[in-house]
């Protein structure tokens, strides 16, 4: 991976993004692809509203990325802060995730209860996401047990994992955003992304650093502002996995599968 790479990378970020847009919001997390994506917003000219999910007294480092940045820049800025509720209260919130996205599976649930409380928020009628730039970049822990050494493997294991709907929640997004009448687009979707990123083995892409293509591409903005940080995501740094843990009902605790089986059946 080299300089020119990430430069190809940038330039298909840019026609990732369909031209009649103005405005749109951004669900922001602050790691390195709702970067890209921001960054990718801006140099289109496209005006940015960031909105970030916080759990009521957890100070995620999403959170306080996503302040730096946005203050850097001079971005509007939402921070949505989900309150802690009384266990009844919350078990209905996981009732009405549920029925909207008609998934039981834990992941589901806890990102998406987190993309509901966004979503309910944003005013925008288009909104971005960096839904499935993971899967691309292999960057699970178990991926790179598995495929670090292993570049055909590596392809082969990304192909069928974005041949599912459901890999990172992304049929679940949309079911959210069309709910609450949104258009939301996925740039790591694309093809040409896909295409590129597919093109590379593992280590290719994650050395030295985790998202060399982004490392590479947007050099500038992060030497202006140095904000990279290493791959994280909102089910486990905003603490809602052991909110609801802690807070569920074992009728409705999403740690145990059959119970939450036996309420999707319920709802549906």
């Amino acid at each position: 991976m080299m300089p020119e790479d990430g430069a190809c990378f940038r330039d298909l970020l840019h026609k990732s993004i369909p031209v009649d847009i103005d405005q749109a919001a951004l669900l922001f997390s602050g790691d390195t692809d709702s970067l890209t994506i921001l960054w990718t917003l801006l140099d289109l000219g496209i005006q940015v509203t960031c909105y970030t999910f916080r759990l009521e007294r957890v100070f995620s480092t999403d959170s306080k990325v996503a302040q730096k940045v946005t203050a850097h820049w001079g971005i509007p800025s939402i921070h949505v802060i989900a309150p802690y509720q009384e266990p009844e209260i919350l078990a209905q919130d996981v009732r009405q995730v549920i029925h909207i996205i008609g998934s039981h599976r834990k992941t589901h649930v806890e990102v998406m209860w987190g993309y509901w409380y966004l979503l309910a928020q944003v005013e925008q009628e288009i909104v971005f996401s960096g839904l499935q730039a993971d899967t691309l970049y292999g960057s699970s822990r178990n991926m790179a047990i598995r495929y670090s050494k292993d570049p055909k493997a590596f392809i082969e294991a990304r192909r069928k994992l974005i041949a599912n709907p459901d890999q990172e929640g992304y049929q679940q997004a949309q079911k959210l955003a069309s709910y609450f009448g949104k258009d939301l687009h996925t740039p790591y979707t694309n093809q040409g992304i896909r295409e590129f990123m597919l093109g590379y083995s593992w280590a290719e892409l994650n050395r030295p650093k985790q998202k060399m293509p982004a490392v590479w591409g947007f050099i500038p903005e992060f030497r202006n502002l140095p904000v990279y940080r290493r791959n994280d995501n909102m089910q486990c740094d905003s603490g809602i996995r052991e909110y609801m843990a802690r807070m569920l009902d074992s009728s409705v605790n999403i740690n145990h599968k059959r119970h939450v089986q036996e309420l999707y059946k319920e709802m549906i």
